[in-house]
């Protein structure tokens, strides 16, 4: 596609321009254009939208080698903890079963109590920048291989 476009670029550049042919190669350049632009933006969102979710990787995996707990863990801990608070409660309103002799008992019984420890969670701000502007830097020499989502578009 790529090639042909070329060709065809460079027959009309060899070839002598007319009135006729101008607005022709023109709409053409503009059509090539758009295509290129609309190709690299969509390359571009899914560049963003792939280290986007490296970088939520890597934080949620720093935060758990850390040992901070995640929202879910905290929310279930707390859960747990109302749970144990309900059990101990019903506990203490229903009344003892006496016995027919009483005895003498060695020390008063012990009452538990639970505190509730706010732990906070850690969530991670990220930015991430989105390139708007294209900008050419003269390289010498041949240009590296670079890593990413992919391929540029044709």
């Amino acid at each position: 596609m790529v090639v042909d476009q070329v060709q065809k670029m460079m027959a009309a550049a060899l070839s002598p321009l007319t009135r006729t042919k101008a607005p022709d190669i023109a709409t053409e350049g503009k059509e090539q254009i758009s295509r290129a632009a609309q190709d690299l933006v969509d390359w571009s969102m899914r560049s963003r939208e792939r280290m986007t979710g490296l970088v939520r990787a890597e934080v949620r995996l720093q935060l758990k080698q850390l040992g901070v707990a995640s929202r879910d863990e905290v929310e279930a801990l707390r859960k747990r903890v109302r749970e144990l608070e309900k059990a101990g409660s019903t506990k203490r309103k229903t009344p003892a079963k006496r016995r027919a002799s009483p005895k003498p008992r060695a020390a008063a019984p012990v009452k538990a109590e639970v505190d509730v420890v706010e732990i906070p969670v850690i969530e991670p701000e990220v930015e991430v920048v989105v390139a708007t502007e294209l900008t050419s830097i003269p390289v010498d020499g041949p240009i590296p291989e670079a890593e990413g989502p992919g391929p540029l578009p044709s």
